[in-house]
Parts: C-alpha cells; structure tokens; sequence
C-alpha cells in the first residue's frame, strides 16, 4: 500500500526520520487540546480509524488486575478496547504486527541493523 511504502522511505533514512518527528511533534503541540469531545493515537497511521475515542472514557481510572499484575486503566475500557479490536474478548489466530521472528547468536544485530548483513525469508522462524 501506497502509505507504508511512503513511510518504510521516510523511516529508513535517519535524516528523514528525525525531520519527519521533529515535525510530528510540532503538529502534535498545535493540537493538545482539552476541549474537544475526541481523542486518539496519531502515531499509528494505520490504525487511525479505530483508535480514536470519546475523551469521556478517559474520564475516571480504576486499578484492574493484568496476569499477575494490577494497572491502572480508564473505567471505560470495553469500549475502548472493542473499537479498537473489536470482539477483543474472543481468542483468534492473528498473524505478528511486528514480522518473522530472526535469531542469529553468532552476529550482532548492528550488522543487519546497518546493512553489512542479510537474511533470507528462509532464515526466519514461522
């Protein structure tokens, strides 16, 4: 898609990246607001249309209980969580947001990282 091939040219170069959060921020700054009946993550373009909210589900916190830790989350939580996901409570197969999965024990990362060494899709553990 035309917006992560746009991003994936931004991101890569460094010069670039740090220009482009530079202005990312500035942007961010002009729009904190507190009047607005709105709210969301800007800094996941993909994910824009479900991650805005109603500001009032933010309104009030709670302490919930997380695997074998207590959070604090926003009391409005379900329906933060099923804009955002959906049927968030129903187990499902889903690929990785975040790609394959690489180990190589034998090199430092900063040499695929910097471009001095490649893998293969071959390489990577589905």
């Amino acid at each position: 898609e035309l917006k992560h091939r746009i991003a994936g040219c931004i991101l890569s170069d460094n010069k670039k990246r740090y220009k482009f959060y530079r202005m990312y921020e500035r942007c961010y700054k002009l729009f904190n607001r507190r009047d607005t009946q709105k709210v969301g993550c800007i800094s996941m373009y993909y994910y824009m249309d479900t991650e805005i909210w109603q500001r009032k589900w933010f309104d009030g916190m709670q302490m919930m209980k997380f695997e074998d830790t207590e959070i604090a989350g926003p009391i409005q939580y379900d329906s933060i969580l099923r804009q955002s996901f959906g049927d968030y409570m129903t187990p499902a197969m889903a690929p990785s947001q975040h790609g394959d999965v690489f180990f190589d024990l034998e090199h430092d990362y900063r040499e695929y990282y910097n471009g001095m060494r490649s893998f293969s899709q071959e390489d990577c553990i589905l």
